[in-house]
């Protein structure tokens, strides 16, 4: 009988640790997907991958470089810094990362340029290197 309790016990465990853990990864999601149904996501958490640019005023992930390089802050989301990537800045500016925070399409950021905002983010992780694309480096490795 202490066997059976301890088991049920466990696949218990087991299944909060999962939904807890579905609800702290988010949402896998394209930029382009928050940007065309931003009530579909207000207020959840989203994973979503950019090119990030850290500068005063104007701390955005962008839809491509591209969008950056020509100013076109609309295919963009403002993103609010956590101290994590302050203290990684030089790894993550200028590059492609995954992000993982809060979506808010209220919050355009500074004169409400961008499509909306990430916020208190949870992470956000380098993806691949503007200068060393993924891609790249997977084709080089076979």
């Amino acid at each position: 009988m202490k066997n059976l309790v301890m088991i049920a016990f466990v696949i218990v465990c087991a299944f909060a640790m999962t939904a807890h853990s579905q609800q702290e990864v988010g949402t896998n999601v394209s930029m382009i997907e928050l940007i065309a149904n931003p009530d579909r996501f207000n207020g959840k958490p989203v994973l979503v991958r950019g090119y990030l640019r850290l500068e005063h005023e104007g701390d955005v992930l962008y839809l491509s470089e591209t969008d950056f390089l020509h100013g076109i802050p609309k295919n963009g989301l403002w993103v609010e810094r956590s101290p994590e990537m302050t203290r990684d800045i030089e790894k993550l500016d200028s590059n492609y990362v995954l992000l993982l925070g809060i979506f808010n399409p209220r919050n355009k950021g500074h004169r409400s340029l961008a499509s909306g905002s990430i916020e208190k983010v949870r992470s956000c992780t380098l993806w691949s290197k503007t200068k060393e694309p993924i891609a790249l480096r997977l084709r080089e490795s076979k």
